[in-house]
């Protein structure tokens, strides 16, 4: 590991549907370092990865591609 992190150090990945603007991404990065933070992580301690597989690339309701169907909320946040 780097000098600058210590044994807390930890990559956080999320998979999400795409479609969440880059302020609502930055706002998750926020919120988990504020929460990181209370738990005594240095900002050096945690790398967070986003993966935004298309829709394309899920498989939903018994086996149907998401982009084939209505999910029911908006993407677009």
């Amino acid at each position: 590991m780097p000098e600058d992190r210590t044994n807390k150090f930890t990559i956080i990945e999320i998979t999400i549907l795409p479609g969440r603007t880059f302020e609502a991404k930055k706002k998750l990065y926020n919120l988990i370092f504020r929460q990181l933070k209370q738990l005594d992580y240095q900002d050096n301690d945690a790398v967070v990865v986003l993966s935004e597989p298309e829709l394309n690339n899920w498989g939903v309701r018994g086996g149907i591609p998401a982009s084939e169907i209505d999910i029911g909320f908006n993407l677009k946040v």
